[in-house]
């Protein structure tokens, strides 16, 4: 607890679009109750912020980085699921996942863990929509233009999707990391907004629902 030191100014923090609007931007008025003289900036874009730089204080990843200068903790990990609008399987008649139409991702992101997944488990896969957005992805998914591997609790979260009903492979996970420097770690600002967001991203973990 940081109330009995000064804890005010800007606190920079790196993260993808889609975890800062649906789960930090949503809760941070409880750190503000506490800091009022805190101003949290949230970076967003598919740059990954170099943090030895000094280019943000914090940064939250998916993946887990490496570096000497920095301390990492792993925050939470969210159960994937293949999602889409209501309906969409029986529309589209499928039996199996490959008679599905599918929303990808951009060739430079062919190493998430979600493309990495359809790739092996469904390389039949009919993809009728390609996006660098999650955010994008997640809206056509919801207006009914294919079905979507992405985590169960930003699905849930975004509203208006449900789980395919139909046989799936083991579905991996996706973890959530924090990042930030070690010089900075125990300066009382960075140090508020970083147990704020290990508290935003522990409900993660729940357990699996529509």
């Amino acid at each position: 607890d940081q109330r009995g030191e000064t804890v005010e100014g800007l606190v920079k923090v790196a993260s993808l679009e889609t975890l800062a609007g649906w789960f930090i931007a949503p809760a941070l008025p409880t750190l503000l109750a506490v800091y009022p003289g805190l101003v949290v900036e949230i970076v967003t874009g598919p740059a990954v912020v170099d943090l030895v730089r000094r280019e943000a204080d914090i940064a939250v990843r998916l993946v887990k980085p490496d570096g000497d200068d920095l301390i990492v903790k792993h925050v939470g990990d969210a159960a994937l699921a293949i999602v889409g609008a209501p309906g969409i399987v029986e529309r589209s008649g499928a039996t199996a996942l490959g008679g599905l139409p599918w929303i990808g991702w951009g060739s430079e992101q062919g190493d998430l863990p979600e493309a990495q997944w359809l790739k092996h488990f469904v390389p039949n896969a009919r993809v009728v929509f390609r996006t660098t957005n999650l955010n994008a992805a997640l809206q056509a998914a919801k207006a009914g233009v294919g079905v979507l591997l992405t985590a169960a609790p930003l699905a849930k979260r975004v509203g208006g999707l449900v789980r395919v009903g139909l046989p799936t492979p083991a579905l991996p996970k996706a973890s959530v990391w924090l990042v930030t420097h070690k010089a900075l770690r125990r300066v009382p600002k960075i140090a508020a907004v970083w147990d704020f967001l290990i508290r935003t991203f522990q409900s993660l973990g729940d357990p699996q629902e529509e």
